[in-house]
This record gives C-alpha cells, structure tokens and sequence, in this order.
C-alpha cells in the first residue's frame, strides 16, 4: 500500500481466496459473508470465476473494488479476479505471462507494498494455493466454510504489524467556523478603514491590498488547528455509505444466510439423504426471492427520498455495475521529467499548454507561406455596452456562490462570505467599476469570484 493502508497498525492483513464455480450466481452470498462474519477481509481473490471480461467488469461487492482480474475467451470457465477495499491503493502488476498456462494456471497479480501474492486457479497438480515471497511475514492459513460452492474457502493472513512503540497519529489542519469565529471576523473588518485601498495608484494594487487585508482578518478570526486524523471515523463513514447503499442485508437476512450455510454444510456431510438435499434447495431459493424482493424495496425507497430521480436511478445502475467509483484528489502530471503534485502548479501547467500550444504548433508548421498578419477577421459591426456593476449584483453574487473551497486562502469555504456581504460589498463594487473603467483586469481577480458582467446590446 502507498497511502491508504488496509489495515490498521499492530493487525492482520487478511485475504479471501475462493474457488466459486461461478460468480454471477453468488454475489449475494459474497456480499452478505463480507459485510457481517468477514467483514474484515481486505483483499477478495476468486477463482473460476466462469465470467467474460466485460461481465466481470460489471461484478459490484460491497466496499470493493476490482482491481485485476484474467477471463478466458473461448468457453465460459475458468478465470480469476482480485478485489481490494474501495478506498485502498494498490501498484497494478502485468499478467503474468511467463508463468502462466491458458486452462493450466491462469494468473493475476497486484503489490501490496513490499509483499507480492499470486492468485492461481485449479492446475493439473495443485488445487487452491496460496504463494508468498517472504517468509518472515509469518502467513498463516484458515480453511472456512462460505456455504456455497463445491470448494472450501481459504482465509490467508499475515502480520503487517508495525513495531513502533509510540505511534504518533497523524494530523491535519483544519478551520472551525463557529459563531465565535464569526463575530470576531465581523468585528475585524467593521474597524477595517481601508484607507490603503483607497488611495492606491491602479487596480492591481488596490486589489491587492484588499486581499491581504481579507486574508489577514480572516487568519486571525479562523486559524488552522491540528486535528487528529481518526481512521476509525473514516471506516465508519465507509461503512454507514456502504450500508446505505447495501440496506438489503438486513438483519434477518443475515440470520436466513446462516442457516443456509448450516443447511450447505449438513448436505455435504450426508449427501445420502435426498430429502436434506431438497430442503437445502426449496430454502435457497426461497432466501434468493426475499433478497431480490429485500433489494428492490431498497433501490425503491432510495428513489422517493431522493430529490433527484433520475441521478438516483442512475446511482443504482452505477452501483450494481460497480461504476461508483472514488474520485481521487491527489493528482499527479509528469512535466519536463518531473513529477509534480502541487495543484497550484498543476493548473498552471495546464493553462500556460493551452494558451500557448496555437502558437507553437505555427512556428513549427511547414508551411512557411503563413502569415498571421494577412489574415482577415470578421468584426462584429454593432456596438455592445456594459453596465454598470451596483452594490445589490454584488450581493446577489456572494449569496449565490456554491458551497466550495477557495483557489486563494486555503481551507476556506466560499459560502463564509454571504454572512461578510455588508461588509465587503463596497470594495468589490469599487474594484469592478475601476476595472470596467480603466479596461483593464489584473492576473490575481481571475482567482477570484467576481460578479459577471452584463453585456446590454443596444434597441435597435
């Protein structure tokens, strides 16, 4: 792992590994064995899978993702997958192809920090094996009855415990924006004269000097403490998500499924015994029609407390075809062999590319006839006229910014500065009006939020 561990320090690393004989037909089971007795599995490995690669791409299990998996082309067997939890990292490793033999030992592979593990189907000479490349890890081996399948699942795990005798949590910096806080910035800027702003020669400089003096204030009325990062709270909101969305395993749900696995474990014991056979039978489909009635009353319910329907019937489409996918905010770009994570520079990046790439890609033309000079232009032969910008659109435009962060003071939501408007409204009139005035507008106000312009054609 990079970022995210799976596990929490001084614990196990488990892993699930399974020989399903079909997957399309037991994902319920899946998903009721991994958000009650397993709930902590952090790696899932199938086996005989028996799905295409564009059905298996489809399987959805609860707080997973899938992250590798190997389908056969020509018949519907075999194949195998590896799923991971959802807001986990993992290094994607090529299939094996060295290695592997189509029908024989089919493969898939993914790193999990320094520990490499080997997912294998059925050979002609082993049957469900496990292989790790450290020993000192200490791996140890649990054989579990799922209740389904012809095979017996195996439960691999191994001690990724760290030896830190006093652990320092990590932190972050936060802001708290509480009615104290409150009073306080509105104290700060009511004694504010800005008198600097006033006097200042251009806008640039006016702007400026507006700036810091917000920035200031607002440094001072709501500073950035260090909060403990409480991993346990994150799991939780993964979990409350996750059961939100997989409301359908219900309690007796999960009482019913314990019975069936009893039920899958006494007809392997007496296989003589037709009548258990039938049971067995007559139960399990009698707890796949409540699970499928369970989910329909959940994806219904989910649809008429949403206030938007259609985006609701498409979350349910998104999960049950395991498209919800986490967005990642650590964004990383490769720069003249450089890797850069800053998003301030990120997004430069990106402007000073295509701002320029018109340019470059004309100087390096072959065709040296172009002449950007000799170009005609079509004008537009009517007149446009601005209006001027009052205090009341001013206002109409911070009380309709979104509840976002800011792109100048860090940890800053936009919505803070509607309860400001009284207090701030004259400066930003005043510095739209110089800029209308004088056209001209400085490279800081376009990180800024700015009211639009209205552009009034003349009657004609």
């Amino acid at each position: 792992m990079t970022s995210s561990p799976l596990s929490k320090p001084h614990s196990d690393l488990k892993i699930y590994y399974h020989n399903v004989q079909s997957l399309s037909n037991k994902t319920d089971d899946l998903s009721i064995l991994l958000t009650s007795e397993l709930s902590d599995i952090s790696v899932v490995c199938l086996a005989e899978h028996w799905l295409c690669t564009d059905v298996v791409k489809l399987i959805s299990l609860p707080n997973f993702k899938l992250c590798k998996h190997y389908s056969r082309s020509n018949d519907g067997h075999g194949g195998v997958a590896i799923f991971i939890k959802q807001h986990s990292e993992y290094s994607p490793l090529p299939t094996l192809k060295e290695i592997g033999t189509h029908e024989i030992f089919e493969c898939a592979a993914i790193k999990l920090t320094d520990l490499n593990l080997i997912n294998n189907t059925t050979s002609k000479t082993a049957l469900d094996q496990f292989f790790a490349n450290r020993n000192k890890l200490n791996p140890t081996l649990e054989v579990y009855n799922a209740g389904f399948s012809d095979h017996q699942a195996v439960i691999l795990k191994v001690d990724v415990s760290k030896d830190t005798s006093n652990p320092v949590p990590p932190k972050t910096l936060r802001r708290f924006f509480t009615q104290d806080n409150l009073n306080k910035i509105n104290a700060l800027l009511s004694k504010e004269k800005w008198t600097e702003m006033y006097t200042a020669n251009d806008v640039k400089m006016k702007f400026n000097i507006f700036l810091d003096k917000m920035i200031h204030h607002f440094e001072e009325a709501f500073p950035q403490n260090p909060v403990r990062i409480n991993n346990n709270n994150n799991n939780n909101n993964n979990n409350n998500n996750n059961n939100r969305n997989k409301s359908w395993i219900t309690t007796a749900i999960k009482i019913s499924w314990k019975h069936k696995r009893i039920l899958h474990k006494l007809c392997k014991q007496s296989s003589d015994s037709p009548q258990l056979t039938e049971y067995y039978r007559n139960y399990t489909c009698i707890l796949r029609r409540v699970i499928r009635q369970a989910k329909r009353m959940q994806n219904d319910e989910y649809i008429d407390k949403s206030s938007n329907k259609v985006k609701a019937m498409w979350n349910i489409i998104k999960r049950e075809r395991g498209e919800m996918k986490a967005s990642h905010t650590n964004i990383v770009i490769k720069l003249h062999n450089e890797s850069i994570s800053n998003p301030e520079v990120v997004v430069n990046s990106f402007n000073n590319f295509f701002t320029s790439i018109a340019e470059k890609l004309v100087q390096n033309s072959p065709n040296t006839n172009y002449q950007p000079a000799n170009q005609k232009y079509h004008t537009c032969a009517e007149s446009i006229f601005i209006t001027k910008v009052t205090e009341n659109d001013v206002a109409e435009a911070l009380r309709e910014l979104k509840n976002s962060y800011s792109a100048v003071i860090k940890n800053c939501e936009h919505t803070i500065a509607e309860p400001l408007t009284h207090l701030i409204v004259r400066m930003l009139e005043l510095l739209s009006q110089l800029t209308l005035h004088l056209q001209c507008l400085c490279a800081d106000l376009l990180l800024a939020e700015i009211p639009a312009m209205v552009w009034e054609a003349p009657d004609m």
